[in-house]
């Protein structure tokens, strides 16, 4: 029933760092969308409400939400090099894989690998001769992927099942 000062201490940061960044005029969305997914990143992660057992559903989908708003940001508009996207998709994979937190690894993940997959069509309509080198090393390498599968399969299903098994204990 009480205010939560943590909320109020946050809006006072957003305020601050929103009022810093129109001052020297750094007019980049990508600034503003950091600013509202680390938010809910941080109340996901101070929230003692969300830091319950019972919560662990809705703290998965406010960090989900939070890093989805800076990565998707960052995705849409500044796709040109694809830099920023895959940078700060490399950074939400480290930390999912480093806190053991899925949502920061799978937002990273997908986010990482739509930029790969635009930055290849992009690269296959400018550059007509690559697609047929990409074409063929991409295939060379899925052939080689499935042998290895057929000759290792009962390895690799069993350290799935491991690997699912632990995932299922991250946050």
């Amino acid at each position: 029933k009480n205010i939560r000062w943590t909320y109020i201490s946050l809006w006072f940061a957003d305020w601050g760092l929103t009022k810093f960044l129109l001052e020297y005029n750094f007019t980049d969305i990508l600034w503003y969308a950091s600013i509202i997914g680390l938010s809910l990143l941080a109340i996901a992660q101070f929230d003692p409400v969300l830091a319950t057992a019972l919560q662990r559903k809705n703290r998965h989908y406010l960090r989900i939400f939070g890093s989805g708003i800076v990565c998707l940001t960052a995705l849409l508009f500044y796709q040109k090099t694809g830099i920023i996207p895959s940078i700060i998709s490399l950074l939400f994979i480290s930390a999912g894989l480093g806190l053991r937190i899925r949502a920061f690894l799978f937002i990273g993940t997908i986010n990482f690998i739509l930029t790969v997959s635009y930055q290849l069509i992009v690269l296959v309509f400018d550059y007509s001769f690559l697609k047929w080198v990409i074409g063929l090393v991409a295939g060379i390498i899925l052939i080689s992927i499935a042998a290895n599968f057929e000759r290792r399969r009962g390895q690799i299903l069993a350290l799935f099942q491991n690997w699912f098994e632990q995932l299922r204990e991250w946050q």
